[in-house]
């Protein structure tokens, strides 16, 4: 019960320091541009958030953008 009440909270504090951060752009090389707020990222692909979807954008890809529902 304490592990499960733990990460229950844990979860809404980043959730809140998410809803928190400062928006970022990025340029694709067609100028075509993405905005939104990095909630993470790997050595592949950037995680955006943008309204109240998530969207993955690979660093070197043909494809542009992932949405996550």
């Amino acid at each position: 019960a304490y592990l499960y009440i733990s990460a229950d909270i844990y979860g809404e504090m980043i959730k809140k320091e998410i809803d928190q951060g400062a928006p970022i752009s990025l340029k694709y090389l067609d100028n075509s541009y993405v905005e939104g707020i990095l909630i993470g990222k790997t050595s592949e692909v950037l995680f955006l958030k943008q309204a109240e979807k998530v969207i993955a954008v690979p660093y070197s890809s043909v494809v542009k953008e992932i949405e996550i529902k």
